[in-house]
């Protein structure tokens, strides 16, 4: 049995007129994110490669990267981490 088409099964795939990859994270979930600066095909898949290039960082070293997020600084001076982004 042979198959009429060639799927192309790269994990990009476009919804909604913007692209999305699919990938399996550190911790072995399943993974669906929107891409935000691709324009291309071409673009969306290195995204995907740089994505599954820090996560294979984490599984090598045993922890993810942390994000840099940006500080809050209240009416006393003091700095505290914004939960919101």
């Amino acid at each position: 049995m042979s198959r009429a088409k060639s799927r192309d099964r790269d994990g990009v795939f476009v919804r909604k007129g913007g692209f999305y990859i699919s990938y399996v994270d550190a911790q072995g979930r399943r993974r669906q994110r929107k891409l935000k600066g691709a324009h291309t095909l071409t673009q969306a898949r290195h995204e995907r490669e740089h994505e599954l290039g820090k996560i294979e960082r984490a599984r090598i070293f045993g922890y993810p990267r942390l994000a840099r997020r940006p500080l809050l600084r209240s009416s006393n001076g003091t700095f505290s981490i914004n939960p919101h982004v």
